[in-house]
């Protein structure tokens, strides 16, 4: 039986066919991998462009919040500084004034409480007198504006690239709930500086147009540097000694006290009182017992902790730390050259001169629109011949002038001694103005988001 044998080449087919199909099924199987990997490659892109978003918009946010902040400390800064001109920054020049009087006006008679302020547009919402601020990008430099009339639209330098961050503020009545020594402070940042009438300079009823707005509204209160007047002309904690002569009158009746010391006058002949028309006596009251309590026991010429808090509300470094108040150092003796320039750029502020003073003034010093408030950490000596106008506290006072006059009140926890002619006159206008506007400004616990109507 003949055998028959299979050509190989008969299987090739097969063999090829499945080969293909192989490819095909892997070829299928990468394309749709392909295809996964592509919708997890655009999911992934989708999810960091929408991350990529979210930080954007918070950066933004967290610039014009940052804005907003930053504009409640500027204006506390200008509020609790001295002169400025129209651009917000400090002058010497005496007809520029300090922020709070272009921004307020001093309601007089209790208007609305005792020390209340008002605005000079008379209104609480929308005629406010704006200030701001344009923050460049490039160098952090600020264009500023401090108008001295109320208005809505400041016109503030923008940065040469437009490119920065923005804010403007803006005091109002709370509430029309007027408390004391009380007002509300608005403020807004942007996360840029907008364009146009519609930046964030402008404080108008319709938002501007800036990628970013933040709002913080607070209310201030006036922390008083002088809590309470002295109700004498001149009040020693120590003895009076009338070496020389000392004129002194009180023609206030709500006050009426001349002298008021915690020991007893000495050389009394040499003094001379003047009480309100009217009235009779001498109006003064010696060697009173908790003025002699509060006292230094031992030289009558060192500060004493009671004493100061008693007449300040605070102890004394507390009470140099307050922001409004302008500390010189006289470690090594101080004259009215050291104060001058002071006084110039600050003349409503409290100047604090830790050591020994001599004011051999030939000028004024403060006037019944700017009274000085001069305390002294050290012995004061007067020895000029100008008048001073304003409060002077002191550790211990020695009068050589002979014809100078202090208009307003002196206050010494040591001895007053007068080898010259002390002229001291009481005036009730000069103390009333420094106990209800100098001071420091400090916001007021639990305040924010007082008024949400602004804007």
């Amino acid at each position: 039986m003949p055998i028959s044998h299979r050509s190989p080449h008969l299987a090739r087919p097969r063999a090829a066919r499945s080969v293909r199909a192989r490819g095909v099924a892997t070829l299928t199987v990468v394309m749709v991998l392909f295809f996964v990997m592509a919708l997890v490659a655009a999911y992934t892109n989708r999810n960091l462009v929408f991350e990529q978003r979210i930080s954007v918009s918070t950066y933004r946010v967290a610039r014009a919040a940052e804005a907003a902040e930053a504009a409640q400390h500027w204006t506390l800064g200008l509020l609790n500084g001295g002169r400025i001109d129209t651009q917000c920054q400090p002058s010497t020049t005496a007809s520029d004034l300090d922020y709070r009087s272009k921004a307020f006006t001093w309601l007089v008679a209790n208007t609305y409480g005792e020390g209340g302020y008002g605005l000079p547009s008379g209104s609480v919402s929308r005629t406010e007198l704006v200030s701001g601020c344009m923050i460049a990008d490039a160098d952090g430099s600020l264009s500023c504006t401090c108008p001295t009339v109320a208005t809505t639209n400041p016109t503030i330098t923008r940065p040469s690239d437009g490119k920065g961050v923005a804010f403007h503020t803006s005091i109002f009545l709370p509430n029309n709930l007027i408390l004391p020594g009380t007002v509300g402070l608005a403020s807004y940042g942007c996360g840029s500086v907008g364009s146009g009438t519609d930046d964030c300079s402008r404080s108008v009823a319709v938002s501007p147009q800036v990628d970013g707005v933040a709002g913080v509204t607070v209310v201030l209160g006036l922390l008083r540097a002088m809590p309470l007047a002295p109700k004498a002309t001149l009040t020693v904690g120590g003895v009076v000694n009338a070496s020389g002569a000392i004129l002194v009158s009180n023609p206030d009746a709500g006050s009426g006290f001349t002298v008021m010391t915690g020991r007893p006058i000495s050389n009394r002949a040499n003094v001379q009182f003047a009480v309100p028309a009217g009235s009779t006596g001498e109006g003064a009251l010696e060697s009173v017992v908790a003025l002699s309590d509060l006292a230094p026991a031992a030289l009558l010429d060192a500060p004493n902790p009671i004493w100061y808090s008693t007449f300040f509300g605070m102890p004394q470094a507390t009470y140099e730390a307050q922001p409004a108040a302008r500390l010189i150092n006289c470690a090594a003796g101080c004259t009215q050259a050291d104060l001058t320039p002071v006084l110039a750029g600050y003349p409503r502020n409290p100047i604090i001169l830790n050591g020994n003073v001599t004011l051999s003034n030939t000028a004024a010093l403060g006037d019944s629109s700017n009274p000085v408030m001069l305390v002294v950490n050290g012995l004061l000596t007067v020895s000029g011949t100008a008048p001073i106008v304003g409060f002077v506290h002191a550790d211990s006072v020695s009068w050589t002038a002979a014809s100078a006059v202090l208009q307003g009140a002196l206050v010494t926890s040591g001895n007053f001694t007068a080898s010259g002619t002390a002229r001291l006159r009481y005036d009730r206008d000069v103390m009333d103005l420094i106990r209800l506007r100098y001071g420091s400004f400090v916001r007021v616990p639990g305040s924010w988001n007082t008024r949400n109507d602004y804007r």
